[in-house]
């Protein structure tokens, strides 16, 4: 898969799908299998635009999603998915005022658009003024051929990124992992802690987590991934109230691991939802739930590591 930015233009005839595509879902997959189809049928290559930032950062802060993946996580896996071209368009307050059809003009202006693909409830330009049936009138006039997607669903429900995002914050990982088509995984560094866990024997990897979003705080069955190897793990998010911690952390104890991976990166997949983080009265107490945690962790029949769509 090839990167195009805002400089280059893509001359090679495409089927383009446009929108952001957070957390590459079910529903975005369906889009990138037909945009792949058409492409064959009408003899181009396939290309996703996807916007940097997410334009409610730029339009309403305030009101702008902690997003599903990091922008190079999303561009990893658009890649695995078979895509030929990722074009990254800046999207700022002057490209927000642009109309409906100068949005469509200054597109077919840099791509070479021989299809338009989009979702159901794509909308553009100007206070978002444009809608498919918006890009139906223009497609002849721009001369590409246009269809959108309908949502995909599961149990009777669209599948959309807002959901998947409710699912993560109420801690319902398998739920979110299953609209996803993909486990719902982390990734950041591991840096030193203040290594309570090696006192009562549960040593801890902490991580510096790239990604926006985080789960429901507690304690999750997991898998981690480190140095192209996967371990069992248990991951515990929250704030450590028992030792008195400031701020969110992310600890995962890796099972059947040994070895000092200070600085290196580590991928995390989540999964089941153990129980909720609370206090304890004393490092006693910690210690006695930590070890009846792992018991049970290791009662779970996840024996292989995740199919992984990331590379």
């Amino acid at each position: 898969m090839k990167r195009i930015s805002d400089n280059q233009k893509l001359a090679e005839p495409v089927v383009l799908m446009i929108g952001n595509f957070d957390g590459v879902h079910r529903g975005h997959q369906a889009m990138i299998q037909r945009a792949r189809q058409k492409a064959c049928e009408l003899g181009a290559a396939s290309a996703i635009l996807s916007f940097q930032p997410h334009p409610l950062k730029v339009l309403a802060p305030d009101k702008a999603p902690k997003l599903l993946q990091t922008p190079l996580q999303k561009e990893a896996l658009l890649k695995h998915y078979g895509l030929d071209y990722y074009v990254v368009k800046t999207f700022d307050r002057d490209f927000a005022k642009l109309s409906p059809r100068a949005f469509v003009a200054n597109l077919c202006e840099h791509i070479h658009i021989r299809g338009l693909i989009v979702g159901f409830n794509f909308h553009f330009g100007f206070k978002r003024e444009g809608d498919i049936h918006t890009l139906a009138r223009l497609a002849p006039e721009f001369g590409f051929a246009f269809e959108h997607i309908e949502a995909q669903r599961c149990e009777a429900a669209p599948i959309s990124s807002s959901r998947i995002r409710a699912c993560i914050a109420d801690g319902r990982i398998e739920e979110a992992s299953a609209l996803l088509g993909r486990p719902y995984f982390l990734q950041g560094q591991v840096v030193k802690g203040r290594r309570l866990g090696r006192t009562i024997d549960a040593p801890t990897a902490n991580l510096v987590v790239y990604n926006e979003l985080l789960p429901r705080f507690g304690v999750y069955a997991s898998w981690a991934r480190v140095r192209h190897a996967w371990y069992r793990a248990i991951t515990n998010v929250g704030t450590n109230p028992t030792v008195g911690a400031t701020g969110t952390r992310v600890e995962t104890h890796l099972f059947d691991f040994s070895g000092d991976i200070y600085g290196e990166e580590l991928v995390l997949c989540l999964g089941r939802f153990m129980r909720d983080e609370r206090r304890f009265d004393n490092m006693k107490m910690l210690s006695e739930q930590i070890h009846k945690d792992f018991r049970t962790r290791l009662t779970y029949l996840d024996q292989e590591p995740p199919v992984f769509a990331i590379v």
